[in-house]
């Protein structure tokens, strides 16, 4: 979440790296003199469109039925299946192909598990893929469909600072 100068990060894996015990990290763009660098993180993070990524499903050829599912209190059909990357990525619009191909390019063929409710919408999406060392594995909730966004900044006592040194 972007307010300002101010950018609020809540992701899992780099609280753990910087050894962050509250949820949010708040990072200051004109403290931090890096704003290309911090930028080029929000880019990467915002290819992970949650409507774009669920197009890349659709390039599967092997999509199987493998249960019923509770994914947030709601039941759901689970499917399962793998797509190609270099097929999957013609399945976005053309302005996001490119960036897609670079975000996937050492992965061939992507394991996915998505979980639909009732009304024909994703609920969940899990995403898994490797190799010669690069990896992909990212789970993506859905949820609040045609609902109004109110976004808040994270209360105090729920932000963490970036410590000093590591955006230099």
């Amino acid at each position: 979440m972007l307010q300002g100068d101010t950018v609020y990060v809540k992701v899992e894996a780099l609280n753990d790296f910087l050894g962050n015990t509250k949820p949010w990290i708040k990072v200051s763009l004109s403290e931090t003199g890096h704003a290309g660098e911090v930028n080029q993180y929000l880019g990467q993070i915002q290819q992970f469109d949650l409507a774009n990524m669920t197009k890349l499903v659709t390039a599967s050829q092997d999509v199987k039925s493998v249960g019923t599912e509770s994914v947030n209190g709601e039941d759901a059909t689970h499917y399962s299946g793998t797509f190609p990357v270099d097929v999957a990525v013609q399945q976005l619009p053309a302005d996001k192909q490119a960036q897609a191909r670079e975000g996937l390019a050492e992965l061939k063929d992507v394991k996915f598990d998505m979980w639909v409710a009732a009304d024909g919408l994703p609920r969940k999406l899990a995403l898994n893929g490797s190799k010669e060392g690069a990896t992909l594995d990212a789970t993506l909730f859905f949820k609040g469909y045609n609902e109004a966004v109110n976004i808040q900044t994270p209360p105090a006592d729920q932000v963490g600072e970036l410590p000093k040194g590591t955006t230099n």
